[in-house]
């Protein structure tokens, strides 16, 4: 995390404001991920309206992703699947495979974390993102995909699918 800080310290710091939303997005996210969702949801807001402001698209469809994380993790539901589902669309038009299938993962874990939550869109998006994932070599993301489906199977009542993924994604 020092790195992190240091770095968006001496981005501010030098006036490098081009730089700043790569530390603040990824400190953000760090922090959404150790349970400092308010720290972190700020840094994340502040990269994406950065980014936004100065009209940067290198990895802008990744902050979004970023921060839409951060809006679940806050209980944000709707700001995170409209933040989601636009860095979808960025990711789709700008040909960025890899951030297309994170987006998918992501799409995944909103839908089943709702008041009810929409397994068969849950499961499309997990099945995609596995899909994506598989023809580009990501395998943390390959995990995390057969665990979203397990998760998902499981609350479809799906014992058999759900041990089937569970046991793919350890």
């Amino acid at each position: 995390m020092v790195p992190l800080e240091r770095s968006l310290e001496l981005s501010r710091r030098k006036g490098l404001r081009v730089w700043e939303p790569i530390p603040s997005s990824l400190l953000g996210l760090a922090f959404v991920r150790m349970g400092h969702v308010t720290e972190g949801l700020r840094l994340l807001e502040e990269s994406v309206a950065l980014s936004r402001d100065l009209g940067i698209r290198a990895y802008y469809p990744l902050w979004m992703l970023n921060l839409a994380e951060g809006y679940l993790a806050a209980g944000k539901l709707a700001q995170a699947v409209e933040t989601a589902r636009e860095a979808l669309e960025l990711a789709v038009a700008g040909g960025e495979r890899g951030h297309e299938a994170y987006a998918h993962h992501l799409l995944g874990q909103i839908t089943v974390h709702g008041d009810s939550p929409a397994l068969d869109e849950a499961l499309e998006h997990y099945e995609t993102a596995l899909r994506l994932a598989e023809r580009l070599g990501m395998r943390p993301l390959v995990g995390w995909a057969h665990l979203g489906l397990r998760d998902a199977h499981t609350l479809a009542a799906r014992r058999t699918d759900a041990e089937t993924h569970g046991a793919t994604g350890e």
